[in-house]
């Protein structure tokens, strides 16, 4: 278990298979392993570590939060990046390396490549961090949120300048959130306090659609993202009474609130919270933190942002 922690605090990209030998895939996995570590020698580490070694081992797995075996966990300097869920062949772990060890992260210097590359960018969103040495932890912060989030539509840029810092208004390390070619966009200021789970749902929150789907948070881990949860008890219609209102709303309190779409009918939602079915557009505000609840018809965007300024 030490030599595990060595491992992870010592070493950049470490993947680790917890298995187990009573483990009837495990076997499978522990070749895929091996290929692997045969192609990516030269920038990461491959670990085979058994959880059923003894108690520590059992305590240490818990920890890491294995619930299955094999399990493939990906780390970078300590920092635990993604578990590996895809199917358990060496072409599908060389894939998942590649997308999550290498980030799409192009470095600008200046305010027309700021222009160019993140307001004017074709994709759906774009995480810039504006940083102000490479060598600082919140230069690890940002590596290691890319890592963890990295996808085909996400773009990452980095900017070292004081040009772009005086553009962005950025004074310290900051995190910017920005849907290219609107005006939605959101900042996090990056301390010492902040942590890699803390960067990851920010970066996530502005993937979401403003209006979150109630089928889609109940499959996701959208429900973690924020501790502000707005529900929306409307019609399913595009042009129901109250839509655009709510819509209004959402994007004007983005990392704020996530504001989940709820049928006006559903009963499991309303039996939830002891709620009759509404004759009108309403909307449920509840604060996870402090189990604050509070219901009222959807009248204004206005209104529901004075509220959401109150939590």
């Amino acid at each position: 278990a030490e030599t595990l922690e060595h491992e992870l605090n010592s070493r950049s990209f470490v993947l680790v298979l917890f298995n187990a030998p009573w483990c009837l895939f495990c076997s499978k996995a522990e070749k895929v392993l091996r290929d692997a570590a045969s192609d990516h020698s030269h920038d990461i580490t491959m670990v085979l570590f058994d959880v059923s070694r003894n108690a520590e081992s059992v305590a240490l797995a818990e920890k890491h939060d294995v619930t299955k075996y094999p399990q493939f966990n990906l780390y970078w300097r300590g920092r635990f990046i993604a578990t590996y869920e895809g199917e358990r062949t060496t072409g599908r772990i060389h894939a998942f390396l590649n997308e999550k060890m290498h980030p799409n992260i192009k470095t600008i210097q200046t305010a027309m490549e700021m222009r160019k590359h993140v307001w004017s960018s074709r994709s759906d969103y774009v995480v810039a961090g504006v940083l102000q040495s490479r060598r600082s932890p919140a230069w690890e912060l940002f590596f290691a949120a890319a890592c963890t989030v990295a996808t085909a539509n996400t773009v990452f840029v980095v900017s070292y300048s004081k040009e772009v810092m005086q553009l962005t208004g950025a004074e310290q390390d900051t995190l910017f959130m920005y849907k290219p070619r609107t005006d939605e966009q959101m900042t996090l200021t990056l301390t010492d306090a902040t942590t890699l789970e803390m960067t990851v749902d920010f970066i996530r929150l502005l993937s979401l659609p403003l209006l979150v789907p109630l089928d889609v948070a109940r499959q996701t881990d959208v429900f973690s993202v924020s501790n502000v949860h707005a529900l929306c008890f409307l019609d399913p219609s595009p042009t129901a009474p109250g839509r655009a209102i709510i819509l209004e709303a959402a994007k004007n309190n983005l990392g704020a609130a996530i504001f989940f779409d709820v049928h006006r009918e559903d009963t499991t939602v309303l039996g939830h919270f002891g709620l009759d079915v509404p004759t009108e557009p309403m909307i449920l505000l509840v604060d996870q933190n402090t189990g604050f609840k509070y219901l009222h018809k959807v009248a204004s965007a206005s209104l529901l942002d004075a509220w959401l300024s109150t939590v």
